[in-house]
């Protein structure tokens, strides 16, 4: 699929509750402070935080290209980059139409769209035994991520805050399914997906941000830009439309006014690219955005990337990564020095069709070996499956089947490719790619290393829970130059909160809070703390500010309601409740707390209603 933003990307994420959340940790990024001697390492202590791009008016959308440069514009229409985002409308699909909506059953459950008015909504449907709707779910869905080449993925809009639908539009089989990493456990929330600045920072051209401090909200018009624009690989246009308007015009001169990523040193060239496809464990520097990047800058100014030490080695092991630590890995980026890049084998304002596609890439493989550069005989070249054809010999395709963000074409470019990519924990230690410490503090190298190492041990907690508490002094060295990093703060707390240690997660919340005061994760998770501590009337009063800060949270109404009901508030308890279900209406543990709590205010008969209401429910799971 083209979106399956999990929580890790970017953003430093903590399961929570099993199914029924996710915290995202955001990024805050760097400059240089002085620095002073702690337990013998020189740490930098108390920078500021840079300025964030005061740019935005510098921007002229890709409309404004097309005068002077039609027959790229053209050819990049057909571009999948172009159409990564758009409206969903009616129509949209041949196979969705009034009269003939979409239906499929996945599960206990069945999934419906429909189209009417202009809006598209999905719904999600738990029938009993005697196929009568116990709960439904309707959602409407008014923008669609992903160009199609893979599939669509779509998007619900609550109050400039994006969550992704459970359903997804497959190009394979064009079918319709669950999206990628969807439970089907009949009381995981299916519609409370956040999508975050890290997914539409790439996903989309141009995003409204609400807030510069306030991650994942937006304003309207949310989307400024659909696809990925001109400006996204050439920077702010407008200093180049208008000099060319002007004195411009005449002029002959090599300098335009806008960035031309081949005429970039190789890191910075590169570094266009990297700023979507290079997908590892990246951390936004101290005081910086996903949004900050803009061409001409080195990636380093702005993230932090890590990978594992054996994913960019010659002969790396199979395995799921990006395109870009494939290629690193590669003999033809290794030995080029620094000539190998992305656009040696890509055009960025056109495909290929696919007829000319095997011509178009034996060409740019021709380039540098030469037509004689295959050793192997003609007959071995034309026979099955390479057919005369480069790529279908040394960068054959993997059955990755819709997994978003992992190489589909393998990019080591090896004479003999091996088996697909496995599966599983990587044991070689994290280190930053290709040198991105050179010029941080060592502040800020503790910072990138604690954040991504506890990204990391989160993904597999599971497979060794230890590993998630031995990012602890990483953190708390960072902690201790820069105290107050709200990133850094919050990842102290999730981690103590998922070793058990509550106490010590409030805390670190509690320090975190007051450099955001309307973080709605941080204000979830002392909510939280305090449920588990006991303290329910300072729960209480967490919850209610993080209801403020996001009213569409099941999790957050499903706290409250039982810290309610501890000072016997029923009427408080029963309406948090019933809100909570609006959102996640097969929510099995917060129907139950529904039925006491009707039970002890006196509503004996509602109680009896969603009893029974429950009992289908628990029936329907498989």
């Amino acid at each position: 699929m083209q979106l399956s933003c999990s929580p890790r990307l970017i953003g430093f994420a903590f399961a929570v509750l099993g199914a029924m959340s996710v915290i995202i940790w955001w990024s805050l990024g760097t400059p240089r402070g002085r620095s002073e001697d702690i337990q013998g390492e020189r740490i930098a202590a108390a920078p500021s935080k840079p300025p964030r791009p005061s740019d935005a008016d510098q921007f002229v959308g890709s409309a404004a290209c097309t005068a002077c440069h039609a027959e790229i514009a053209g050819r990049y229409e057909r571009h999948p980059m172009s159409q990564a985002a758009a409206f969903n409308r009616p129509g949209e699909f041949a196979s969705v139409t009034p009269d003939r909506p979409v239906r499929f059953q996945t599960g206990p459950f069945e999934y419906a769209v429909d189209s009417a008015n202009e809006t598209v909504v999905h719904r999600e449907i738990l029938r009993d035994a005697r196929h009568k709707v116990v709960v439904e779910q309707a959602v409407e869905v008014p923008y669609t991520l992903g160009s199609g080449v893979r599939g669509k993925s779509f998007l619900i809009d609550r109050g400039g805050r994006f969550y992704q639908s459970p359903i997804s539009w497959y190009r394979q089989g064009e079918k319709w399914d669950l999206s990628p990493g969807y439970s089907l456990d009949i009381s995981a929330t299916r519609f409370e997906r956040r999508v975050t600045d890290d997914c539409l920072s790439c996903h989309a051209g141009r995003m409204q941000v609400a807030d510069a401090d306030t991650p994942d909200v937006y304003t309207a018009p949310h989307f400024l830009e659909f696809g990925i624009g001109c400006e996204r690989c050439h920077g702010p246009g407008r200093s180049h439309v208008e000099w060319f308007e002007g004195e411009g015009s005449k002029s002959t001169g090599s300098d335009l006014k806008i960035v031309n990523p081949a005429k970039l040193d190789a890191w910075k060239r590169d570094s266009v690219c990297f700023q979507c496809h290079l997908l590892a464990r990246r951390v936004p520097r101290y005081g910086r955005s996903v949004f900050d990047f803009r061409p001409g800058q080195g990636l380093e100014e702005i993230l932090s990337v890590l990978v594992h030490s054996d994913d960019t080695s010659e002969g790396t092991p199979d395995k799921a990564v990006s395109h870009v630590q494939e290629m690193y890995s590669s003999r033809c980026f290794q030995e080029s020095g620094g000539k190998f890049s992305c656009i040696s084998c890509h055009d960025p304002h056109g495909v290929p069709s696919a007829k000319e596609k095997e011509g178009f890439f034996n060409r740019r493989c021709v380039e540098c070996h030469g037509p004689e550069g295959c050793a192997a005989p003609q007959a071995e070249q034309a026979a099955e499956p390479f057919r005369g054809s480069c790529v279908q010999c040394h960068m054959p395709r993997r059955n990755a089947g819709d997994i978003a963000h992992t190489s589909q074409t393998d990019h080591r470019v090896r004479r003999r490719p091996g088996p697909p990519a496995s599966e599983g924990p990587d044991e070689s230690p994290l280190v930053f790619f290709a040198g991105m410490e050179q010029g941080l503090e060592p502040w800020e190298s503790l910072r990138a290393q604690g954040l991504a190492a506890a990204e990391e041990a989160y993904t597999f907690i599971a497979q060794d829970p230890r590993k998630l508490l031995g990012t602890v002094d990483l953190l708390k060295r960072a902690q201790t130059a820069q105290p107050s990093d709200q990133r850094v703060l919050q990842a102290l707390g999730a981690v103590h909160y998922l070793a058990g240690r509550d106490a010590e997660s409030r805390e670190w919340f509690e320090k975190a809070l007051p450099h955001a005061p309307r973080d709605e994760e941080t204000l979830k998770m002392l909510g939280i703390a305090c449920y588990r501590t006991g303290d329910f009337a300072s729960g209480l009063k967490y919850l209610e500010r993080a209801i403020e800060a996001n009213p569409w949270n099941a999790e957050v109404y499903a706290r409250y309601a039982v810290m309610a009901a501890v000072f016997e508030d029923f009427p408080t308890a029963v309406a948090a409740a019933r809100k909570g279900l609006e959102l996640a209406p097969a929510l099995v543990p917060l129907r139950r707390d529904l039925v006491k709590f009707l039970e002890e205010s006196g509503q004996t008969r509602e109680a009896a209603r969603e009893r029974q209401k429950l009992i289908l429910i628990e029936a329907a799971s498989p």
